[in-house]
């Protein structure tokens, strides 16, 4: 979570607040007040007294404060007020709500939107009764609200994202795991690297990257360590973080949760797939590798039930022995297997959302482990899983836990208890417990930790003795060298936090572990990336390293690109604000702040461009980011997006839109803008946008409630396209992209999310009375069931050739839409979420914005060429009926072509000899496509002899000897070997099909009706 601009992103937060109330709220987030009891009075007694008729007493503190949570309806500073005039209170105040997550973890839309709008009324209810204005974004509430919207678009019309097509591509992919891609000229890698930071406070020092989600230190070579991208797979490291290698690009999904490493073989590795701490609907189970990354083998595939794996843990004494959790939709379990995961039990059967597993020091020769979750509270297991004991900790919350062991004493841990926003100990093994949070550094520390929440210890020594070290990550990461006792921040310089002026590290820790070869190191992840922590505690220091240079795993929401120069490109991604490469690929700027968003350069005035951060925050430079401004209007009156957008009118760049509830647009000539374009009101945030080359007037939106609008006027009126659910008309389903043909104003694709539909739809003529719809994304044509995000059109082919970005990868189709090729890992690029594609005519390549690894680009070869003949020659044959002009298209209007025979004797083939012009100089490849159907059943073979130029002779280079039917089919004749011998000086191609009969026939004559005859040219 990053900050900026305070006010007005609260602005924000309410704005989209007012969509999600616009039901009745069902959820509600409690208030909590804490009173501390004047002496001699300190009794539960009257606390109980202080709770009654307003709610119910929690807990109490080590400050002596007895905290108390209030009944719905209730105003805490009402109730403050009412307590402070009471004569056994000393001191009272209102503490910040709780967001327990699984309230907002269940996957559902509705859920998840009337928690965010009950815990935003809970905030401010706070600031109210602590007499504070609230000029600071709520916290917690902005990761929340992009998980809102992520959902809103991938749902609808439901209410939870359906994952059935995502599952099918898994399984799909994971039986061709280990196969070997074809990568020799496929996409590649440009970026982020060395990224910049906006500004320190919240995101600390250069370099950032993504969001980590699990870490792991090779068991003997500290230098060699493991990283879990969130949405980004598996990396290894083996110069601690310098450089970094992707092991697991080729998986069908690249979400990870969690790692473990055998501590005697660390080839065998286990790694937890899904995004546990960020919501992922779906998983994978556990993939495993014995050669250190090279195959994988994926264990658990039924047994985990698609929730993420949040934890996995090794029996040292027996590596083949594993435990592992897992939680979210719907399924979480504890798991036990003692054959190295081929087969698993279950080991706890509580369904819960299981957030983490800890292997403590071994009691009385007894291998112990911890399991903490949301709903199964806290166990204890001292046979490894086997059995368990349920541990009660007296005021625990009801969010989200982690539990540390000692690594000096078994019968001591810590209990990271993120609702309730303490931190346990025990040193009896459980049986007692006490809250150490006395000084630890809280308040705005605590609000995510339903999202970023960790424990962990490491020990040192000095001369009193052996000292539990204690790291605490929520939004910064907090330490105690002394069991507990005191804490400090650590995230900044000197003890201080990320969220200040002296910030290291970014905001939001989400993983950490330490190095066992040395207990002072500590390997941290964030919504940054990797650092590493060196405490001194003779100095009592921290040292910091930061390892994210080369990582490659930021998640990218937009993208804008220049027209001529492939490396000046500019992003919005999650949490690392909008990262810009000016010209140099190995080291990226950083202008902007937050959750970048729109974005977009100017294609005319190429230094004139803009970017954005949530809420619809808008800056512009005109020289290319010397200097910036912001141009964002009042949204007064409006709706804004967490994620807004920006579109380019592609007539006249002066002209901007963004996205509000309505349409409205920025005129870069006068500095102005033209909001509530028509005072159209589309009834949601989530718009896409095109505008129609050669004509500003005509613009184009698509809505995420299924619509598609047209206004011929430059926004003055919108009429209505889409005839949702009529015959001719799109399905119900969210409208992602909209892209109008460069050629024709009034034809139009869009894109759709959400699944069991066609995500790809055509209206050939918007100007018709009543449009018609073609599904040219059909399932089953190549195209996954799976969301889809956005669309890019060939250049040299943008009626034919497009390119579709979805949630698994990238797909292309080069036939209008009538079959589909996954571009994804068999051409280089990992199998995850595309959240934006631009084919750029003027840098010939194609440019990918994923969810998880950064950017990437694509050489765009020229498409396939379809070329019908020119020239015909009928041999051996007699033409009956039909002429060349019958072989350019599939009309069933044939040219027929008959050979006379005397019966039961082999004779001259028949022959149709065509010739065409190649419009392609350079190719790399010929086919000759031939539908045709014979007139009577034989014995044939078909031979295509291409003719070799050079060598001034027919090359045979294609026999089939096929079952010819009586009915049409089609066949594809290749053309192989040196095919630059097969094109004259002037591009022209001349070849011989041929049907050749082997074997007697009952008849003394045959015929072939050819409807299709055309060459298709591989550049």
């Amino acid at each position: 979570m990053v900050m900026f601009h305070r006010r007005t992103l609260l602005t924000a937060a309410l704005a989209l607040g007012t969509i999600a109330s616009s039901q009745a709220v069902g959820l509600h987030v409690p208030s909590r007040l804490a009173a501390k009891l004047r002496t001699g009075t300190d009794r539960f007694t009257v606390a109980a007294s202080l709770a009654n008729g307003y709610g119910k007493v929690l807990s109490k503190d080590r400050e002596g404060f007895w905290v108390i949570e209030l009944g719905p309806g209730l105003s805490p500073s009402q109730v403050l007020q009412a307590w402070k005039r009471r004569p056994s209170v000393d001191v009272a105040k209102s503490l910040p709500p709780d967001a327990p997550r699984e309230d907002v973890t269940t996957g559902s839309l509705s859920r998840a939107e009337e928690f965010a709008e009950s815990y935003r009324k809970a905030y401010l209810l706070h600031y109210e009764a602590m007499g504070e204005e609230p000029e600071d974004e709520i916290p917690g509430l902005d990761f929340l609200e992009a998980y809102i919207q992520h959902l809103r678009v991938r749902a609808y019309p439901g209410d939870q994202i359906d994952f059935t097509g995502d599952r099918r591509v898994i399984e799909e992919r994971a039986s061709r795991l280990n196969e070997p891609g074809l990568q020799a000229t496929g996409w590649e890698f440009i970026g982020p690297t060395n990224l910049d930071i906006p500004y320190r406070t919240y995101y600390g020092q250069r370099a950032i990257n993504g969001r980590v989600g699990a870490l792991a230190y090779h068991p003997t070579d500290p230098n060699t360590i493991f990283l879990g991208g969130a949405q980004g797979g598996l990396w290894r490291s083996t110069d601690k973080g310098q450089n970094w290698t992707p092991l697991t690009d080729n998986w069908p999904m690249l979400h990870v949760s969690s790692i473990a490493i055998e501590p005697f073989n660390a080839s065998v590795i286990y790694v937890g797939t899904g995004d546990y701490q960020g919501f992922s609907g779906t998983a994978m189970g556990i993939m495993k590798t014995t050669d250190g990354g090279t195959t994988w083998t994926r264990l658990g595939a039924t047994v985990f039930n698609n929730s993420p794996v949040s934890a996995i843990v090794i029996n040292p004494d027996n590596p083949q022995m594993l435990v592992a959790s897992c939680g979210l939709n719907g399924g979480g379990r504890v798991y036990r297997s003692t054959d190295g995961g081929l087969t698993w039990t279950v080991s706890i059967n509580v369904n819960a959302n299981w957030d983490n597993l800890e292997l403590g020091l071994p009691v009385g020769g007894n291998r112990q482990i911890w399991a903490v979750s949301q709903g199964g509270g806290v166990r204890r297991s001292l046979d490894f899983g086997a059995t368990w004991t349920s541990v009660t900790v007296p005021g625990l919350g009801t969010g989200t836990l982690d539990i540390a062991c000692s690594k000096l004493d078994p019968q001591v841990a810590y209990l990271l208890d993120g609702a309730g926003q303490k931190i346990f100990k025990t040193t009896s093994g459980g049986s007692t417990w006490i809250n150490t949070t006395t000084n630890f550094p809280g308040g705005y520390n605590w609000s995510q930790s339903w999202y970023d929440w960790h424990i962990l210890t490491s020990y040192f020594a000095d001369g009193q003795g052996n000292h539990d070290v204690v790291y605490v990550g929520l939004i910064d990461l907090a330490m105690s060298r002394d069991g507990g006792a005191t804490w400090r921040n650590m995230g900044g310089a000197n003890w201080t936090a990320t969220y200040n002026s002296s910030a290291i590290t970014h905001n939001d820790q989400h993983c950490a572990v330490v190095n066992g070869s040395n207990l002072n190191e500590v390997l941290v992840g964030n919504d940054g990336g990797c650092y590493i922590a060196t405490f001194n505690p003779t100095a009592d220091t921290i040292t910091w390293s930061n390892l994210n240079r080369n990582l490659g795993i930021t998640q990218f929401y937009t993208m804008a690109v220049h027209p001529t120069d492939s490396s000046t490109l500019l992003g919005g991604t999650q949490d690392n604000a909008s990262p810009h490469a000016r010209g140099d690929l190995l080291n990226w700027d950083n202008p902007g702040a937050g959750d970048g968003a729109g974005c977009a350069i100017d294609p005319v005035q190429t230094s004139t461009r803009y970017d954005s951060y949530q809420g619809q925050n808008i800056r512009r430079t005109d020289n290319a980011y010397a200097t910036s401004y912001s141009i964002t209007p009042s949204w007064s009156g409006h709706s804004t997006p967490f994620i807004g957008m920006l579109w380019l009118d592609r007539t006249n760049s002066r002209y901007l839109y963004a996205n509000t509830n309505y349409m409205n647009r920025y005129d870069r000539t006068t500095n102005s803008w033209v909001l509530k374009l028509g005072n159209f009101n589309f009834g949601t945030t989530n718009l896409s946008l095109d505008t129609a080359a050669g004509d500003s007037n005509t613009i184009y939106v698509g809505t995420s409630t299924g619509k598609v609008y047209v206004s011929r006027n430059f926004g003055a009126n919108w009429a209505s396209l889409d005839r949702v659910g009529q015959g001719g008309g799109i399905p119900n389903r969210a409208v992602t992209w909209i892209s109008v043909s460069p050629t024709n104003k009034n034809e139009v694709l869009v894109v759709l999310s959400g699944t069991g539909t066609g995500k790809v739809w055509r209206c050939a003529d918007t100007t018709a009375a009543t449009p018609q719809w073609t599904n040219v994304g059909s399932i089953g044509s190549g195209m996954p069931d799976v969301p889809a995000n956005c669309l890019a059109r060939h250049p040299a082919d943008p009626q034919g050739t497009w390119f579709v970005g979805t949630d698994v990868g990238a797909f292309r189709t080069t036939d209008g839409g009538s079959t589909w090729t996954d571009i994804s890992a068999p051409l280089g690029l990992p199998n995850v979420e595309v959240s934006r594609l631009v084919a750029v005519p003027g840098t010939g390549y194609l440019q990918a914005a994923t969810f998880g690894r950064g950017m990437w680009r694509l050489p765009l070869a020229p498409p396939e060429q379809v070329v019908p003949p020119t020239v015909l020659t009928v041999r051996f044959g007699r033409i009956e009926s039909g002429d060349v002009s019958s072989l350019a298209s599939e009309d069933d209007v044939a040219l027929r072509v008959c050979k006379f025979i005397v019966p039961n004797t082999l004779v001259a083939p028949v022959t149709v000899e065509v010739e065409a012009v190649n419009p392609v100089p350079s190719f790399s490849g010929i086919r000759l496509a031939v539908r045709f159907k014979m007139g009577t059943v034989g014995n044939y073979s078909q031979t295509l002899d291409m003719f070799d130029w050079v060598a001034d002779a027919f090359d045979p280079v294609d026999v089939r000897t096929d079952p010819l039917t009586t009915t049409y089919q089609t066949v594809e004749l290749l053309g192989t070997g040196a095919v630059a011998r097969y094109t004259s000086g002037s591009g022209g191609i001349r070849a011989r099909y041929r049907i050749v009969q082997t074997g007697p026939v009952a008849v003394a004559n045959w015929c072939v009706d050819h409807d299709r005859v055309n060459w298709i040219v591989t550049p």
